[in-house]
């Protein structure tokens, strides 16, 4: 399904060809490196996944060098 940001055009939303490989940095992956699981403060050592879509909506905790780097809500 598309999604509009404020100011911009319609994009389509694009899927991952690096969808939910194990990641440890954003650079690993087409759409960012997120983590998936319980709660965990940030700093802590996790495992993280790529995004599979391009699709920005949403609260994502971003992975940077194998460790929570923090949580980001996007509309």
């Amino acid at each position: 399904m598309p999604f509009c940001q404020p100011g911009t055009a319609r994009a389509p939303v694009r899927a991952a060809s690096d969808a939910n490989k194990v990641c440890e940095s954003q650079n690993d992956c087409m759409y960012g490196c997120v983590y998936q699981g319980p709660p965990k403060p940030t700093g802590a050592g996790v495992k993280g996944q790529c995004r599979p879509t391009s699709q920005i909506e949403g609260c994502y905790s971003m992975v940077e060098k194998g460790r929570l780097a923090g949580n980001i809500c996007m509309k």
